[in-house]
């Protein structure tokens, strides 16, 4: 028997910069899992980006003769979506055919007001970088249940009138990211809920270096703790710095200082078997996950994940002391950031 489809009407905005190499089958994956719904659209932000071979009415292509940063190419696509859910996903994910569906169900059932997903382990043919990447952000997502301070735009979703009513997208951040987190902050503080759902995922198609890993956690470490700072939220509300992930970065970090210190005091080594077997044991669910991928690859990220928690150390210095030293004023949201729906008032829905 057929399955009546899903009156809620949907909008999905993906943001398209420089992303020939993945934008057609990351549309063909969309327009998939939209079957479900009765009335559905997709906005596509581009810049240096050619889309072909879809003629489907549903599509419509933006093109921005500048580069956008990705607040303001989710701004552009949210423009006059009246009542319907937001969809955001990103270029080069590949959300699989019942993502929308189950991302949406807490907004449609009045559960939650926004919705973030989760990145697949479907890491068969992919290099090192790339799987040690897709494991961990899935094992530090996987938790199902309601959020606060966070929204994961990779794969979300918002009810449009959450979304206007909390002033859209800051679009004050460059190309690493950070709008996404200082929007979660927004929308907690207005008192909407979010809520993560752990089997909305989708395929994470990027390729990583060692050095764009590192890069990538410096910049978003750094901005997440200057925005916690700025808007008083305790850091470990953010999912990447859980007590686990904290005793983690601790144990990294005097891994690291007992190296040197153990060549003034030889007896200080002994205590290196300790603080490993604390570390291993600190990152568990993610030693687990790649425990599949052999023994080879789990000493290979656990290497790797000493590394980046050293840099998130690293991350919390640094952040600190631009908030605290420089004074760093903080980011204001958009001049249309009014709320206009009281907390605990529930937005209008179709």
């Amino acid at each position: 028997m057929t399955q009546p489809l899903i009156p809620f009407p949907v909008r999905v905005i993906v943001p398209a910069y420089k992303a020939n190499a993945t934008i057609q089958i990351c549309l063909q994956h969309i327009f998939k899992a939209l079957t479900s719904f009765a009335d559905a659209e997709v906005f596509v932000v581009t810049h240096k980006t050619t889309i072909c071979n879809f003629s489907d009415d549903r599509l419509h292509i933006i093109d921005s003769a500048k580069p956008l940063n990705a607040g303001e190419a989710r701004n552009v696509g949210a423009q006059d979506c009246g009542n319907r859910i937001l969809l955001f996903v990103d270029a080069d994910v590949l959300v699989h055919a019942d993502t929308f569906v189950a991302l949406t169900a807490p907004i449609r059932q009045g559960i939650a007001d926004a919705t973030v997903g989760n990145y697949a382990t479907d890491v068969y043919g992919n290099a090192f970088y790339q799987k040690y990447k897709k494991l961990y952000i899935h094992q530090a997502y996987a938790r199902e249940g309601f959020i606060t301070n966070e929204f994961w735009t990779a794969i979300a979703a918002i009810h449009g009138n959450v979304f206007h009513a909390v002033g859209a997208f800051s679009t004050t951040f460059a190309f690493k990211g950070g709008e996404d987190t200082e929007i979660g902050m927004r929308i907690t503080n207005s008192g909407f809920r979010i809520y993560a759902v752990a089997t909305a995922q989708g395929s994470h198609l990027k390729t990583f270096t060692f050095s764009s890993l590192v890069e990538n956690d410096f910049i978003k470490g750094t901005r997440t703790v200057v925005l916690a700072l700025q808007r008083k939220t305790p850091l470990s509300e953010n999912r990447h710095a859980k007590k686990s992930d904290q005793l983690a970065v601790a144990l990294a970090c005097l891994m690291l200082i007992l190296i040197p210190a153990a060549s003034l005091v030889p007896w200080l080594i002994l205590f290196m078997p300790l603080l490993v077997a604390g570390y291993i044991y600190s990152r568990g669910s993610f030693v687990i996950l790649c425990i599949r991928e052999g023994i080879w690859f789990t000493i290979r990220a656990l290497i790797m994940s000493w590394t980046l928690d050293l840099v998130r150390a690293a991350s919390v210095a640094f952040g600190s002391g631009i908030y605290f030293l420089r004074k760093a004023p903080a980011v204001k949201a958009p001049a249309s950031a009014v709320v206009t729906l009281k907390p605990g008032q529930e937005p209008l829905r179709a």
